[in-house]
């Protein structure tokens, strides 16, 4: 569910959004180009750095421009979301009582015939 809200809202899947690594990237890399908003960049942490063995920061984040991207993931997004947060758990608990007791009992049933007393799960 916590991927769900995270890909729906943020666009990013649960790891890039709590790590703020994109893609196959091995560091937090704050991008502006795309829909894709972070946690780092939601706290307003920046890309740093050294240069000449001084800190530095690489790449800044707007802390407003981010506001703006999350505003129109969720209205582009608000549909999917909520039909997705109830749906899953639907579908979730009608399999569990789809397939509580059917398949294992007869299972059962049928290997005390040839000699098994049972199976479980």
């Amino acid at each position: 569910m916590a991927n769900v809200v995270t890909t729906q809202i943020f666009g990013a899947d649960l790891r890039t959004f709590i790590t703020g690594r994109t893609g196959t990237s091995t560091i937090y890399n704050p991008n502006t180009a795309d829909a894709i908003v972070t946690l780092p960049e939601i706290l307003g942490i920046d890309q740093m750095g050294f240069r000449n063995g001084q800190p530095s920061v690489f790449k800044s984040v707007d802390a407003g421009f981010q506001m703006d991207k999350l505003k129109s993931n969720i209205k582009a997004n608000a549909v999917p979301l909520v039909t997705q947060l109830v749906a899953i758990p639907f579908a979730f608990r009608m399999a569990k009582k789809l397939t509580a007791g059917s398949i294992v009992n007869p299972t059962n049933k049928m290997l005390r015939t040839v000699g098994i007393k049972e199976v479980k799960l």
